[in-house]
């Protein structure tokens, strides 16, 4: 029930500020929340899902895998934690589907560390932050995943399979608060750079 509370807090805490930082804040390329620029945005935002024409292979290889992550990070979360915000445990199809998709999301986090740790190394530029979030989520992922695989195993007992589940939770509970932030920078940052050329013109 503690749990189940925190997470709900958090979670309004976290898309509460994001909503107020966004309104506060704009990031169209007028500065101002009007009508189109909404619609505007909203497409833009969009549009960066997508393979740029841009791009060599080895950069469509990357945006592949961290579409395919986002897709397994968000099946995880909705398994994960939906049941758990309704007062229900995971169980039934909904833990197969969670079961699922989490060596999916396991191995896009890998690759993604490997492809995008060269990048994030720290200099002194403006992006400290996202990198420290990308290192923070990479760090947190392995108890993440190593707390939820020994669970399995009757290695520990009882009162370790518990504590090992716990740890789960608030693994996850950490990493899904920081992936949204993460998340958060990372478009504000590619939205500022592509409505910069226009704001100078």
């Amino acid at each position: 029930m503690t749990f189940r509370w925190i997470s709900i807090v958090t979670f309004l805490i976290i898309l509460g500020g994001i909503g107020l930082h966004t309104l506060l804040f704009p990031f169209s390329a007028s500065g101002r929340w009007r009508l189109m620029d909404i619609i505007r945005t909203k497409v833009h935002v969009f549009t960066l899902f997508f393979l740029e024409q841009k791009l060599n292979w080895i950069g469509r290889l990357k945006k592949l895998i961290l579409l395919l992550g986002l897709l397994s990070f968000t099946v995880l979360f909705l398994t994960g934690f939906g049941p758990l915000l309704f007062g229900c445990r995971l169980s039934g199809w909904l833990l197969m589907i969670h079961a699922t998709f989490s060596p999916v999301f396991i191995g896009c986090t890998a690759l993604l560390a490997l492809g995008w740790a060269q990048g994030m190394v720290f200099r002194s530029d403006s992006a400290v932050c996202l990198k420290l979030g990308f290192w923070t989520l990479i760090f947190l992922a392995l108890p993440l995943a190593l707390s939820m695989i020994l669970s399995m195993f009757n290695f520990f007992g009882t009162e370790g399979q518990e504590f090992l589940f716990d740890l789960h939770r608030w693994c996850a509970l950490g990493f899904v608060c920081i992936a949204v932030l993460y998340l958060y920078g990372l478009v504000r940052r590619q939205m500022d750079k592509e409505n910069k050329p226009e704001t100078l013109g």
